[in-house]
């Protein structure tokens, strides 16, 4: 499906879009149209600018369709400051882009041979972006290689990269054969070198996140095994984590087992750590497509080789998190995708809203938006990307038609994040403390903002205790009847909801 950035002006959306419209309630503007490109496959802020790679819809003289250029948008007008072909592909090679970050002043982008029939489709080139003109480098020829399907690329450290593919066999049961590779710049080239190489058990669905820093590269597979006996199916998960250390080219592997099945994980990377947040589904879920209004987080320690459970998020409807984007100028946390308020799975095909979530450090929300700008109720609405600078959001929002797929738009905005916070203004005077913790046999709680109800929850997000319209400043918990570990105590005082870790410890 080709995306095309529509025109309008503020004026008109002002005026088209209905009262509950979040734009009605914000400063916003569309940026210019550009009838002959699609919306950006990767775009970062940069400045006071947009910088992106976009498909040309127009075909070069020679008939090759496979065309990108290099766009600057302007944040404050939407208009073009610069437009460059990219030079990502070689000869008659098609080569699309997989990933675009900021290098220092540069502007980075990592594409790959796209050559359906191409026996060395696992070739990729990479790009550097600086003062209006760009170079780039390509592997140096070498012999022909399987065709890579699956793989993952990334970011420059210390001018060198990795990249790993990974291949699925079901001939005597399902593996996964793993090829890491390093890839740095040779003169003109880029060399590519392979650092590791091994196959492993797997089981029937899975999904591989890639992290590292200058010490480790760290591969974390989240699988889930299908078992069935007498006609009962039933689901089971794992984490197996390989790292792999960069100065001896050792291997890790650390193996952790769970009770539940974890399904779309999406993440983001903070102080040499990863979080992880996935859908969460128990052993009575048989339809991995139900959406549920429920997230958990992980967070792996890169150094200390070590995944912690952090929290369980709830949201007020079913989401599906397009992806997680972390703010460096707030330290807060944007979970952004579509929100949908009916019993549908994302497999019938249903309409959906755009929803935007605000977290802080600690993962207590701060805003949860949900909106819609038509009653059209085919019509899927979703957050596709977000970036932020010191003040704004920049959104990509796209709307599908589910009846006709065909008729599908994107557009780019920018709202002020303070606008942002005073929709839903929370009230920042609510807080509590509990104590001792760890502990055994009972805590203390203590807050100010009364009456309020409490919910106890176990490491499986079940809940084991509940409390409701306490009024007592300090209150005594007892919670020695139950077993030790990690749970999650929720404080809900007028439908302000706050959450905090305790630790039981026999």
């Amino acid at each position: 499906i080709r995306v095309i950035v529509l025109s309008s002006v503020v004026s008109l959306l002002l005026l088209i879009f209905s009262p509950i419209s979040l734009y009605s309630q914000n400063k916003i503007f569309d940026f210019e149209t550009i009838s002959y490109l699609s919306v950006p496959n990767f775009f970062i802020v940069d400045s006071n600018s947009i910088f992106g790679i976009n498909y040309s819809l127009f075909k070069n003289p020679d008939g090759n369709d496979c065309v990108f250029k290099f766009v600057r948008y302007n944040l404050e007008d939407g208009s073009i400051n610069e437009e460059l072909d990219s030079d990502i592909s070689q000869g008659n090679d098609c080569y699309r882009p997989k990933l675009m970050y900021k290098n220092g002043n540069d502007l980075i982008t990592i594409s790959e041979l796209s050559n359906v029939n191409s026996e060395v489709n696992d070739k990729i080139s990479l790009t550097i972006h600086s003062d209006f003109k760009s170079k780039t480098y390509f592997e140096k020829n070498i012999p022909p290689t399987k065709r890579i399907l699956n793989d993952i690329v990334r970011p420059f450290i210390d001018n060198s990269f990795y990249k790993l593919d990974y291949i699925t066999s079901n001939t005597n049961g399902y593996f996964l054969t793993y090829n890491l590779y390093k890839y740095k710049i040779d003169n003109q080239e880029l060399e590519k070198e392979l650092v590791n190489n091994q196959i492993v058990n797997s089981q029937l669905t899975f999904n591989i996140l890639a992290f590292d820093n200058e010490n480790y590269f760290t591969t974390i597979n989240i699988f889930n095994k299908v078992i069935s006996y007498d006609e009962v199916v039933d689901t089971m998960s794992k984490f197996v984590i390989y790292r792999f250390n960069k100065l001896n080219y050792s291997m890790d592997t650390l193996l952790i087992d769970n009770e539940f099945t974890y399904f779309f994980p999406k993440t983001f990377e903070k102080d040499n750590k990863i979080y992880i947040a996935v859908s969460k589904q128990d052993s009575s879920t048989k339809n991995i497509y139900l959406l549920d209004n429920k997230l958990t987080i992980f967070c792996y320690d890169i150094e200390l080789n070590i995944l912690e459970k952090v929290k369980d998020l709830e949201f007020k409807n079913k989401v599906l998190v397009n992806d997680i984007h972390y703010d460096e100028y707030s330290n807060h946390l944007y979970f952004y995708g579509s929100s949908f308020d009916s019993s549908k799975s994302i497999a019938d095909g249903t309409y959906s809203d755009y929803w935007i979530s605000e977290f802080d450090e600690e993962f207590d929300l701060l805003n949860e938006l949900n909106w819609k700008e038509t009653n059209i109720e085919r019509l899927n609405e979703t957050v596709y990307n977000l970036k932020s600078e010191n003040e704004s959001l920049i959104l990509v929002l796209q709307e599908l038609d589910i009846i006709n797929s065909n008729n599908s738009k994107s557009t780019f905005i920018k709202i002020e994040k303070e606008l942002i916070s005073n929709i839903h203004k929370l009230d920042s005077t609510f807080k509590f403390l509990i104590y001792p913790n760890p502990t055994s046999s009972f805590i203390n709680i203590k807050t100010l903002g009364l009456p309020y109800n409490l919910e106890l929850y176990d490491y499986s997000g079940r809940k084991v205790m509940e409390k409701i319209e306490i009024f007592e400043i300090d209150y005594s918990l007892d919670i020695s009847k139950l077993p030790q570990g990690l749970y999650t105590l929720k404080v809900d005082n007028k439908g302000i909801i706050k959450s905090k870790n305790l630790i039981i410890k026999k």
